[in-house]
């Protein structure tokens, strides 16, 4: 895999270049290949559209659209696996029994295991605390009532659950809200602590 070189050192060596040092200069100055110099600098002359090409922000776009593609075929692959549409499954596929999920999945990971470098999540959270979590951010996002209770199975009483349905276009606004709190509060942090 190439080597991966932060922006702002990027921009630096652009700058050289056009204050007159050389690709040549560059690369055995700054140890790096001459031909990654002249991509970088070819790159920047499609991003200003003096060259026809796919810019950076297309290819950004474009690599995170082949990253969500993928997660899909991965989790619509692990669907197919087994006869319901649970996500989190045991070993063949089927049912987590409460007492062996919360003992070897559930409790580790959120209170943590020293022992494998793993600090807590949240010390004391239970499983149904995702529940009320999952509820007030649809309603904090503006999801209609009968999508909110659709989610953990819950019925609207009376009138308000005879005639409520949720539509496809309520779905999909909803999924997109969770997939924007799930970007934004991504944590490299936990993933690097996983081992991941």
């Amino acid at each position: 895999m190439p080597r991966s070189y932060p922006p702002e050192f990027r921009r630096k060596v652009l700058d050289l270049l056009k204050a007159g040092r050389t690709v040549t200069q560059l690369a055995n100055d700054l140890q790096i290949s001459g031909q990654t110099i002249y991509v970088w600098r070819r790159q920047e002359a499609i991003d200003n559209g003096e060259l026809p090409g796919v810019t950076s922000t297309e290819l950004a776009e474009l690599n995170k659209a082949r990253l969500r593609i993928a997660e899909l075929d991965l989790l619509r692959a692990h669907l197919d696996s087994h006869h319901h549409d649970h996500v989190f499954t045991g070993r063949d596929g089927g049912l987590h029994r409460r007492s062996s999920f919360h003992r070897r999945h559930w409790h580790p990971a959120v209170e943590g295991d020293p022992d494998n470098g793993i600090p807590a999540i949240v010390r004391g959270l239970h499983i149904h605390d995702l529940r009320h979590s999952h509820k007030t951010w649809l309603i904090e996002d503006g999801v209609p009532e009968a999508a909110q209770a659709k989610r953990p199975g819950h019925r609207l009483p009376g009138v308000r659950g005879i005639y409520s349905h949720v539509s496809s276009t309520v779905e999909q606004r909803l999924a997109a809200g969770l997939h924007t709190r799930w970007e934004q509060n991504r944590s490299p942090f936990r993933r690097d602590n996983l081992g991941n």
